[in-house]
């Protein structure tokens, strides 16, 4: 009998810097989920704050699914 393959779950949360235009995943950030107010994935959020990795410009996200 055949073994079924695994399917994997990826989750992101991508953004744009306004500034720069880079292209990043709020979810790599280390405090994500302390700070980020979200109680479970997917959940939508109005007004996060966040940094570009790549300039330094700070902007607030709105988290939509």
């Amino acid at each position: 009998m055949d073994k079924n393959t695994p399917a994997y779950w990826s989750l992101s949360l991508d953004t744009e810097c306004q500034k720069c235009g880079h292209n990043f995943d709020l979810l790599c950030d280390a405090d994500f989920w302390e700070f980020s107010g979200a109680k479970q994935a997917c959940e939508e959020i109005k007004g996060y704050e966040t940094c570009c990795p790549e300039c330094n410009h700070e902007f607030k996200t709105d988290f939509v699914y």
